[in-house]
C-alpha cells in the first residue's frame, strides 16, 4: 500500500479586499482594534459584518494525495487552484488548517518562476536548478539533457529578459523536469507553450508518473485531465465540488457550465475602430438551449449571441463574426447578410440581438471570436469598417464528447468532417 505524500487538513486561505497601502492599512487596522476594544469595555454588541471586506480564496479543504498518484485540478479561475499549489510550496501561507509534503518536491507555478531577467539562459539553469535543490554536479550531468528538452540551444546564452513566455516555460518546464523530485507541483503554465511541447511536456509527466513520483496538476486542458491523471479534484469557489474518477469528474465539471466563464462585457479599450455608430456590447457562447459556457464538448453546438447597440440610424450593414484558433489559424468568417442576395440589414437606435448557431465540428482547442459591423451598400463595395472587435471572446472545445468518451488524436485540422471511403482494387483510368 502506498504511503501518504501529500495531505491536506481544513485549509483555508482568506485574503482582505480594499486598500494595499501598508500604512493606511496599518492604520485601518489600529483605529479598528482601539474602536472595538472601546465596544468591549462598554458592552456594546456587534455582529460580524467583515464579511464583505475578504474573499475566501480556499475554505475547508481536506484531501490525501498518495506516493506516485496523479491528481488533475480542475475549476474555473478563481476558484483556488493555483492558492492551493501556492501553499503546498510554502509561498504563500494558510488562515487555517495545514499542508504537509513527505519528499522532494519541484514546482512550476508560473512562467519562469526563479529566473532573473538579467542573465542567460544557461545562468539561469543553474541559478534555477541550485534554488530547487541540485548540487553544481548534477547540474553539470543534465545540462545538455535540460537545454535538448526546452529546445532553445540557439538562445542559451541570451540574456531571458529576450525570450518570449514560450521559451520562457520551455526552459523553466524543463528545468523543474530534470530535478527528478519525488513530488512534482505544475500550475496552469503549459498553455504557454506550443502544441509539440505540450505534448513534450505532458510524455515527460507520464514517464514521472510511471517511475512512482506524485504528481499535482493544475489545467484547463481536460484532455491532459482525463488520460494523465489517476484521480480528479474539482474546485469551486475554494471549496472541492468532486473528487473521483478523472472522466467522470471532468464529464461533471463541463456539464456544469463551470469552464471559464466571463460576463461577457466588451469594455472601451477593446474597440479597434469607433465609429460612433454601432457598438458590441456583450457578447458570450452559449450551448444550443441558450445555457452560458466557454466550454463545449466535442461535436456539440456552439451558440454566439452579441448585444448590439445602434447609436444613431445605419443603412446596409453587415455583421461578421470570425473564428480564430488560439495559434491564430482563421477556421471560419461568417456573414449576416450571408448571401448577395439576402434583404439588407437597416437598423434604427436601440439595442439588438445578434446570434449565430454553428453548426461546424470544430476540432478540439481553444478558439477566439472576432466581432466586425462593414458598410456595405452593394456586393462590390465593401465600404468602412464601422466596429471592430478582435479576440471579443474565447471558448475552448473539450477533447471529450457529451457522453464521457476521449476523443484521439486523429480530429486534426480545423474541422472535424466525416468522409465516404473505399478501398478496392484497380487503376486510375486516364
Amino acid at each position: 500500500m502506498n504511503e501518504i505524500s501529500v495531505t491536506v487538513q481544513h485549509l483555508s486561505k482568506r485574503y482582505n479586499l480594499g486598500q494595499t497601502n501598508p500604512i493606511k492599512s496599518a492604520a485601518i487596522r489600529v483605529k479598528r482594534s482601539l474602536f472595538e476594544t472601546f465596544k468591549q469595555q462598554s458592552n456594546v454588541s456587534s455582529h460580524n459584518s467583515s464579511e464583505s471586506g475578504h474573499i475566501w480564496a480556499l475554505k475547508d479543504v481536506s484531501f490525501d494525495v498518495r506516493q506516485g498518484e496523479v491528481l488533475g485540478i480542475i475549476g474555473r479561475n478563481g476558484s483556488g487552484k493555483s492558492t492551493l499549489l501556492k501553499i503546498l510550496t510554502r509561498i504563500t501561507k494558510p488562515s487555517n488548517g495545514f499542508a504537509s509534503l513527505r519528499g522532494h518536491a519541484s514546482s512550476l507555478l508560473e512562467v519562469g518562476t526563479g529566473f532573473h531577467p538579467e542573465l542567460t539562459g544557461r545562468e539561469n539553469v543553474y541559478l534555477n536548478g541550485a534554488i530547487l535543490g541540485m548540487n553544481r554536479n548534477d547540474l553539470d550531468l543534465k545540462f545538455d539533457e535540460i537545454v535538448e528538452f526546452s529546445g532553445v540551444e540557439r538562445f542559451i546564452d541570451t540574456p531571458v529578459k529576450r525570450y518570449s513566455s514560450g521559451m520562457q516555460v520551455r526552459l523553466a518546464f524543463s528545468v523543474a523536469a530534470h530535478l527528478d523530485p519525488e513530488i512534482l507541483l505544475i500550475d496552469e503554465v503549459l498553455a504557454v507553450g506550443d502544441a509539440e511541447f505540450q505534448r513534450k511536456c505532458l510524455g515527460k509527466m507520464g514517464d514521472a508518473a510511471t517511475e512512482g513520483r506524485t504528481i499535482l496538476f493544475v489545467s484547463h486542458n481536460m484532455h491532459a485531465i482525463a488520460t494523465l491523471c489517476d484521480r480528479c479534484l474539482w474546485l469551486d469557489q475554494g471549496r472541492i465540488v468532486q473528487d473521483g474518477p478523472p472522466e467522470q469528474t471532468v464529464l461533471a465539471y463541463l456539464s456544469d457550465g463551470q469552464a471559464e466563464g466571463l460576463d461577457g462585457s466588451i469594455t472601451p479599450d477593446m474597440h479597434v475602430n469607433d465609429s460612433g455608430e454601432i457598438y458590441f456590447r456583450r457578447v458570450m457562447t452559449a450551448d444550443e438551449s441558450g445555457k452560458p459556457t466557454q466550454s463545449f464538448f466535442f461535436g456539440s453546438p456552439i451558440r454566439v449571441i452579441a448585444e448590439v447597440e445602434v447609436c444613431r440610424p445605419v443603412e446596409a450593414l453587415r455583421m461578421i463574426i470570425a473564428i480564430e484558433k488560439s495559434d491564430g489559424a482563421v477556421v471560419t468568417v461568417l456573414h449576416l447578410p450571408d448571401s448577395d442576395n439576402a434583404e439588407a440589414i437597416n437598423a434604427l437606435p436601440g439595442h439588438y440581438n445578434l446570434q449565430l448557431d454553428l453548426d461546424a465540428q470544430l476540432t478540439p482547442g481553444s478558439y477566439n471570436l472576432h466581432l466586425a459591423v462593414k458598410h456595405m451598400p452593394d456586393r462590390w463595395n465593401y465600404g468602412e469598417s464601422l466596429e471592430y472587435v478582435p479576440r471579443a471572446l474565447g471558448f475552448h472545445v473539450e477533447e471529450v464528447t457529451d457522453d464521457g468518451q476521449i476523443v484521439r488524436s486523429n480530429t486534426g485540422g480545423l474541422i472535424h468532417t466525416n468522409g465516404q471511403w473505399d478501398f478496392s482494387p484497380g487503376r486510375l483510368e486516364n
